[in-house]
């Protein structure tokens, strides 16, 4: 779109990088770091912003071409996560996309300060893969993937803290996982290099990046834990409140003040082309569907963690929409799973003659 540009704290940072004594990267980072003694508590986020203006200076297209690159990349990995877990090829694109979707985050997409947040989700994506690799690797891979998860994790958690919960969280699905390919004999028991590069690595890397950022950084250091009693109305405002109940309003209100004819052609038309897709891969797939219990579990699973893994950032409760909302970038996920299973769930109820309709 010809109006993308930069916007708000963009032109803080970019001042800086302009004026920076030391063009190089290293110059650059440093002048990152000296603009916003909090954002030492992300590295990652100064070398990729900085590295962005090495390489596109003032003009705001290459950034936002890297930006919708990484940003699918996320979403890949996010597929081929799905894919090695569950083996169900129709959930797993419609999670997928309904995440890709989501409106809950996105400034992300768009605001050139925070686009370590799709950075983060595609490393975290990328670390699951890996992780989910040596559940079945033989010996001879087992270092590469072990290390390449490691860094991935280093990588998510600093250049933005928001998917720490999500991290901790995945360690319980992992080990879930596991257990179902030792009873298919597809994995073998664990051994104590598995318990180490599975779980005691991951939670010592995010507990050690944790207190880095305490120390680095005022607003950006522990979870505020005392304000887990929010999780609650977070979790409700984010699965049902803001863009379900609230829905009619928003639309409304878009087309009432904001109509694009264009966008709302594009937006049909990509509409029919996804329900295509998937009605095709739903024909294709030959798994098995998951059963009215799982769809339950996996419900009541996405509300309640959506919730949780809003505790690095209670501060922001409630920002569903305006420019904080990167933040609901680790919570989205939860969001889109709930959102799907939800969907399935009343599709499974529904009489098999409708069923077949809708396919």
């Amino acid at each position: 779109m010809p109006w993308l540009g930069f916007y708000s704290d963009d032109w803080g940072f970019l001042r800086a990088f302009t004026f920076a004594g030391d063009q190089s990267l290293t110059g650059l980072v440093r002048s990152f770091f000296e603009a916003d003694a909090n954002t030492r508590a992300r590295p990652v986020q100064a070398l990729y912003l900085a590295a962005l203006y090495r390489l596109f200076g003032l003009d705001p297209l290459g950034y936002h071409v890297v930006n919708t690159v990484v940003f699918a990349g996320g979403l890949c990995a996010f597929y081929l996560v799905l894919r090695t877990f569950c083996e169900n090829r129709l959930l797993s694109l419609a999670v997928v996309l309904v995440y890709g979707t989501l409106p809950h985050y996105s400034t992300a997409r768009f605001w050139y300060a925070v686009f370590q947040a799709n950075l983060s989700m595609a490393l975290y994506f990328a670390w699951l893969y890996c992780v989910l690799q040596l559940l079945t690797e033989t010996r001879r891979r087992y270092a590469a993937w072990a290390v390449g998860a490691a860094l991935c994790l280093l990588g998510s958690v600093l250049a933005y803290e928001v998917f720490i919960p999500l991290f901790l969280f995945s360690l319980l699905v992992v080990g879930v996982k596991h257990r179902q390919l030792v009873r298919v004999s597809q994995a073998r028991s664990s051994k104590p290099v598995d318990i180490v590069s599975l779980y005691v690595i991951p939670t010592v890397l995010i507990a050690l990046c944790v207190l880095f950022k305490g120390e680095m950084s005022e607003r950006g250091g522990a979870p505020r834990w005392s304000a887990l009693s929010d999780a609650l109305p977070a979790a409700v405002e984010l699965t049902v409140g803001a863009y379900v109940v609230n829905l009619p309003r928003i639309l409304a209100t878009i087309f009432r003040h904001h109509f694009d004819g264009a966008v709302l052609g594009i937006s049909l038309i990509s509409a029919v082309g996804i329900y295509l897709a998937l009605k095709r891969a739903a024909q294709r797939d030959s798994t098995s569907y998951p059963t009215r219990l799982v769809l339950v579990l996996t419900l009541i699973g996405g509300f309640v963690v959506a919730g949780l893994s809003y505790a690095y950032f209670f501060s922001y409760f409630r920002v569903g929409t305006g420019i904080n909302n990167r933040v609901t970038i680790a919570a989205a996920v939860c969001v889109a799973f709930f959102l799907v299973s939800g969907v399935s769930l009343v599709g499974s109820l529904l009489p098999l003659r409708l069923r077949k309709v809708s396919l």
